[in-house]
């Protein structure tokens, strides 16, 4: 009996894994978006000007 549209199991195997290449290279790039985008900056936080310091107590 011949199948009109069947393909060959080698055809269809190096599709699945060329369309599992591709998910996880685009699930890659958004991880690697997400993460460059909610880092944190390496820049230190400054203290609000209107907030009164308290000088460090002496030991005397």
């Amino acid at each position: 009996m011949h199948r009109p549209f069947a393909r060959p199991i080698r055809s269809r195997t190096s599709t699945v894994l060329l369309s599992l290449g591709l998910a996880l290279g685009f699930a890659l790039l958004i991880w690697l978006k997400l993460r460059v985008v909610t880092s944190i900056p390496r820049t230190a936080y400054a203290e609000p000007e209107g907030s009164p310091q308290k000088a460090p107590a002496s030991p005397e």
